[in-house]
This record gives structure tokens, sequence and C-alpha cells, in this order.
């Protein structure tokens, strides 16, 4: 399931459709992610053309961590990512 959210997290922002990658957060980070967002769109593309595989680290009741590699600049970056389940059932992304 959080594999399958990452997918259309990063299909939606490979083609610069922020405000539908954003369904997939936490509503109550939305607006600091969009903003993040808006702020690198024309490098959208380029950074989830070739969608990074997320990695689980930790899954326990209601919240999960998950590790990416990203390339930057020639160099790769580790990244952390935090999911929560909300209320309705939904993971959606906490933190980037």
């Amino acid at each position: 399931m959080l594999k399958a959210n990452w997918g259309n997290i990063t299909t939606n922002l490979a083609v610069g459709n922020i405000e539908q990658a954003l369904t997939y957060f936490a509503p109550g980070v939305r607006d600091r992610y969009r903003q993040v967002l808006t702020n690198i769109m024309p490098a959208l593309g380029a950074l989830f053309s070739n969608p990074p595989v997320i990695h689980p680290t930790s899954i326990d009741a209601g919240d999960a961590e998950y590790f990416v590699v990203m390339p930057q600049n020639g160099k790769n970056y580790g990244y952390y990512l935090y999911f929560s389940q909300g209320a309705d059932g939904v993971w959606r992304i906490q933190s980037l």
C-alpha cells in the first residue's frame, strides 16, 4: 500500500501535478510541502521521471518509516520518509 502511494506521488510529481501528489500527504503538512514543491517545480520531472525505490525500515501500528536514495548532482543522498495512518485508515506522508 505505501509503495503504491509512493508510486502515485512520484508519477504526479514527474508531470508537475503537485496538487494531486499532495493528496497523499497528511493534511497538516500539505501547505508546507506545496511551497517546497512549487519552488523546485522546474526540477520535478528530472527528479521523479525514474522514481527511486523506497525501502521499509520500521512499520508500527499507524506509523511507518521508509528510506530512499536519490541521486543529486552526481552523488547519492539518502532520505527518510515518514508515513502515518489517518483516522480514515489511509496512509499518507507525514514528513520527508
